[in-house]
């Protein structure tokens, strides 16, 4: 897809939405005002907890490794 076409379909949304909330009784636009910046705050924290997960995970899987390279099998013959 056209990157130019996306880029100017997300500001046709952005101008949409503006025109939109500057339509709506002033009550209900601090409501989705507050709304807004609820989203934002749940967003930053699932982001945040998505990445310390993620590192999480990510250190499990090194100390994972780290233990197969410590334990290699050996090939043993007995006399």
């Amino acid at each position: 897809m056209n990157k130019q076409f996306v880029a100017k379909m997300i500001q046709v949304k952005k101008m949409q939405y503006q025109a939109f909330k500057e339509i709506i009784p002033e009550p209900m636009a601090k409501r989705i005002a507050s709304f807004e910046k609820e989203l934002v705050a749940i967003g930053k924290e699932y982001y945040m907890s998505a990445s310390v997960e993620g590192e999480r995970e990510h250190k499990e899987d090194d100390s994972k490794n780290d233990l197969k390279k410590n334990f290699k099998a050996h090939k043993v013959t007995i006399e």
